[in-house]
């Protein structure tokens, strides 16, 4: 699959639920794509997709939030009829030593929370079930799997490097000749960055851009 093919996947969803349809361009055009709706709106939308580099800094306290939820779901066999997702905040995520003392205060919200006696815990932020078709689909029943929040630095420095570009597309004359009247930014994050994504997460910085969306593959929301 080529980056087209898969910015082309991640951005379908968005295209159908709004229902735009794709206006062919040539490959190197940008933004990335042109889509118009039957009442002639016309939108340019640009894809970009954000990782973390500092990930193997943060790989020792996943392997010790994996062992802690995999200790809780063995002991809840009831939850082998979901697949659940667990928000964990962030000044405990990269703190692996933390977070090992506080087992029992963790299982006691993760009770909490599905059971829906907790809306608000200190280490746990949401459990989130989900059905097969969205998010973590490939995962198995029963299985819980932490998520954390997207860093603001990083989303911002995303939205800012785009905003960069956004005269530039402006400016183009085959952008003026396609009767663009908004822009906008569609940001992927790759599941296996273990983010959370969800609506509550919003830019800091000015982005000239008329909406922003964010995604995973399988759901996307806007927060701009």
């Amino acid at each position: 699959m080529t980056q087209k093919d898969q910015e082309l996947a991640i951005v379908t969803p968005l295209l159908e639920e709004y229902g735009f349809t794709l206006i062919e361009r040539k490959e190197n055009e940008r933004p990335d794509f042109v889509a118009s709706t039957e009442k002639g709106r016309v939108v340019g939308i640009e894809v970009t997709e954000v990782r973390d580099m500092s990930r193997p800094q943060i790989e020792a306290t996943e392997y010790v939030v994996d062992q802690m939820l995999q200790k809780y779901t063995d002991s809840r066999k009831d939850l082998y009829d979901g697949i659940y997702s667990v928000g964990i905040y962030q000044d405990i995520i990269h703190d692996g030593v933390r977070i090992k003392p506080l087992e029992k205060q963790l299982f006691q919200e993760l009770d909490g929370f599905i059971s829906g006696t907790c809306t608000e815990g200190s280490i746990v932020k949401r459990v989130t079930r989900h059905i097969s078709g969205s998010l973590l689909v490939s995962r198995e029943p029963g299985h819980l799997t932490w998520v954390h929040s997207l860093p603001q630095d990083l989303l911002d420095k995303a939205v800012s490097k785009k905003a960069k570009k956004l005269k530039e597309y402006q400016a183009l004359p085959q952008n003026k000749d396609s009767g663009i009247n908004e822009y906008w930014l569609l940001i992927y994050i790759p599941g296996k960055e273990g983010w959370e994504i969800w609506a509550g997460i919003h830019p800091t910085v000015p982005s000239g851009y008329s909406s922003i969306f964010i995604t995973d593959g399988f759901n996307h929301y806007r927060i701009q």
